[in-house]
């Protein structure tokens, strides 16, 4: 059982957090992946580059000092409609943190974030091995699409 939470939410650059969200990515990824024969490998100068250009956001979760969770957005202008929508790249919360608001404050402080920036809709993507929609449906968002995967 988790004593009390002390949680702080973050925007932060990727650069600067890169090397503490490692751990969490690979268990985020065993987690989730469909593909673990494939392996993780993300593209750090890709993620920099897109903080430093403002279109990717990244929000992270602290108790205390320990990192316990973040959310990733890349921002765009949407191709069909003038407004600038957010697209989920990752949404990822501690297994021993969930079910205590951790993951749903983080998505609250990331919307709120997100629309000091200009952005009007959010798409967040869910796994089917990991779906929180019972989460964030009462947040209200709603279903719109449905992804596919094939391997090649």
């Amino acid at each position: 059982m988790l004593q009390k939470l002390d949680l702080k939410f973050t925007h932060e650059s990727a650069e600067t957090a890169w090397e503490e969200l490692q751990p969490l990515i690979k268990s985020h990824f065993n987690e989730i992946s469909y593909h673990q024969d494939i392996g993780i490998s993300p593209d750090k100068a890709m993620y920099v580059a897109a903080c430093k250009g403002g279109f990717y956001k990244l929000f992270t979760v602290r108790d205390g000092k320990n990192l316990i969770g973040y959310a990733g957005y890349f921002l765009q202008r949407h191709s069909h409609v003038n407004a600038i929508q957010a697209n989920s790249d990752l949404i990822y919360i501690r297994p021993d943190y969930r079910g205590h608001g951790a993951g749903k404050n983080l998505i609250q402080f990331a919307d709120s974030f997100l629309k000091t920036c200009g952005v009007s809709i959010v798409y967040l993507s869910i796994s089917e091995k990991l779906d929180f929609s019972k989460l964030i449906t009462p947040m209200g968002y709603t279903p719109v699409d449905r992804s596919y995967a094939r391997r090649l």
